[in-house]
This record gives C-alpha cells, sequence and structure tokens, in this order.
C-alpha cells in the first residue's frame, strides 16, 4: 500500500536526540479522499494489537473494512458521532457539542491526525493527515481516547505534557476545551518572527486574528486561506483583509478543509482544530504542534500550492 502512495506520502525523520521520547517519524499526506483512506486503512492493516479511532464522521468503506479485519484478531475500538453502520466496536459519541476528533492510534506506537473525516465521496477537498511514530505521544492519544470511551466529553483530564510545553519539544499534542487549544496556537503564533501561512475551514476566532494583525504591523508576513462556504459574518476574514492582511477566500466546487497552520517555516499546527469559539470552549477536538523544519516546509509548500489553485498566487518557498 505504501509503495502506491509514493507520489503523496512524505516521510520526515525529526532531526532531535533519539532518546528524546517526543521525537518521532512523521509521514504527511496531502490528498483527496481515496489518498487519505487508503493511508489510514494502510495504518489500520499494519497493526498488530490494537487499533483505537475516534472520527466525527467516518463513512468510508475502505477504511471500515480494514477495521472489520482487525477486529477478528485485534482489540478493535471506534467513536464517531455521525454514522451509518454498526458495529461491535462502535461507539456513538454523544457529546453536548461535537466530538470533532480525527484520529486514530495504532499499537500505542502510531497515531494518524489531521483534518480528514474518512468518506467514499471523491469531492475532491483539500484535506491532509500526519502519520506520527511515536511512543510517547501515541501514549497521551491513548489517555484521551480512553476518555472518550467512558464518555467524557468536552472537559477531560489536562494532558500531562502541557506542564513542559513551553520546553523546546519535538511534538506536543493538545486536547480541547481541556487544554485550550486556542491559547496554545496564539502561544505559538507570538513566537513568529517572519512569515505565518495558515488554511483553515472556519476561523472565527477573534483573538487570533487581532494577534495575526499585530504581527502584520510588525513586519511579520501573514498569508491566509479561507473555505469561501464558512466566510460568513462572523469570519474573521474580514478582519484580517480590512487590516491589510493577505487572505484569500478559495472559491472551488471543492472545499478547503484543512486546518493548519506554518510559523517562520519551523513548526506546524495542525488537527481537527478549527479557530472557532465553539472548537475552543466546547467541542472534543485534538491539536499537535510540531516543531521541525521539514515538516514545516512540507505544509508551505501544501499552502502555496493551495495559493495557486484557488488564490492564483505563487509564494516563495
Amino acid at each position: 500500500m505504501r509503495l502506491l502512495l509514493c507520489l503523496v506520502v512524505l516521510i520526515v525523520c525529526i532531526a532531535c536526540n533519539p532518546k528524546d521520547d517526543h521525537c518521532a517519524i512523521v509521514e504527511s499526506v496531502f490528498c483527496n479522499n481515496s489518498l487519505c483512506n487508503s493511508a489510514i486503512s494502510g495504518e489500520i492493516d499494519l497493526a498488530k494489537r490494537s487499533v483505537d479511532c475516534a472520527f466525527y464522521s467516518l463513512k468510508s468503506t475502505q477504511v471500515i473494512k480494514s477495521l472489520d479485519r482487525a477486529n477478528r484478531l485485534l482489540s478493535v475500538r471506534l467513536i464517531v458521532q455521525r454514522s451509518g453502520f454498526n458495529r461491535s466496536y462502535l461507539r456513538i459519541a454523544k457529546p453536548r457539542r461535537l466530538m470533532h476528533n480525527k484520529f486514530c492510534v495504532i499499537d500505542k506506537r502510531v497515531v494518524v491526525t489531521g483534518s480528514y473525516n474518512p468518506s467514499d465521496l471523491e469531492k475532491g477537498d483539500a484535506d491532509g493527515i500526519v502519520v506520527i511514530h511515536s511512543r510517547d505521544i501515541a501514549a497521551k492519544f491513548a489517555q484521551e481516547f480512553e476518555e472518550l470511551w467512558g464518555g467524557v466529553y468536552g472537559r477531560g483530564q489536562p494532558s500531562p505534557q502541557i506542564e513542559t510545553a513551553l520546553a523546546e519539544q519535538c511534538i506536543v499534542a493538545y486536547f480541547c476545551p481541556e487544554d485550550d487549544c486556542a491559547q496554545a496556537l496564539l502561544n505559538e503564533v507570538e513566537k513568529a518572527k517572519h512569515e505565518i501561512r495558515f488554511v483553515y475551514y472556519s476561523f472565527t476566532l477573534g483573538e487570533l486574528a487581532l494577534a495575526l494583525v499585530r504581527l502584520h504591523s510588525l513586519g511579520v508576513a501573514v498569508n491566509g486561506i479561507f473555505e469561501d462556504s464558512q466566510v460568513s459574518g462572523y469570519s474573521q476574514y474580514w478582519l484580517l483583509r480590512h487590516q491589510g492582511v493577505d487572505v484569500c477566500r478559495a472559491k472551488h466546487p471543492a472545499q478547503v478543509h484543512h486546518k493548519f497552520m506554518v510559523i517562520d517555516n519551523t513548526t506546524l499546527v495542525i488537527g481537527s482544530f478549527n479557530p472557532t469559539k465553539s472548537a475552543q470552549l466546547y467541542n472534543d477536538e485534538n491539536m499537535v504542534v510540531i516543531k521541525d523544519a521539514e515538516v514545516a516546509r512540507l505544509f508551505a509548500k501544501e499552502f502555496s500550492k493551495l495559493n495557486k489553485v484557488y488564490c492564483q498566487k505563487i509564494y516563495k518557498q
């Protein structure tokens, strides 16, 4: 399966001390539905002991078949909020708002996460996932999954790594609202020295918009892409545009469903989290901060590709 994905899967071994549990091998997949489905199914098919997945929505026949195969021999658990099928290993999430997570933990050593809800519909949406090979990060996601499996939504226990999140780590995982993803994102934004590039399906969080405007006024290059269908009166597109920030509305039959930000080509922030009040305060969300130039540059290239397709702009790499 990985040979079939060689054109879209980019593997980066994060350059840091291999004795540091936060170090990892990261695979980045930029894809449409079939490619993302194949990447997720491929990881599930490699499982030896367990597969735990939490998706807002799961409607991919390929991914479901991989879960079914794994369930014959392994421990498989699945939580979804929207589902059109029944399985013995499936639980339907019943949160107050949204269980918006998008992740799988495989063998407690691999995490798959990003913006993608597995589906059979070939809409051509712009989506992306990362596959993180790290026992430490997998342990954090496994803890979050246990809370969800136990019916704890919205306000679980803060993640242990938050106490050391200010250290220069390779990867930090956040689960919201208990870990305050919005504040974690703001903390990373405030560190920007040169440039910020972001692509968000929905962006209504005023605090983040004001921080970007301030950095723009200080000379930091801020460039962003908004999904056109989500640019309402609540969207921060209007404020950023009025303040001279370089933003565009992705007008295309397909949707831009990404949720990522690249800071100074050294830090990537990605996950299920859209910068909105609902995601900040009510939804169950996940977000990872990956501090590595090679990983960040891959997403900067994805940003430039999307700009060329949707906004007719080309940025230097």
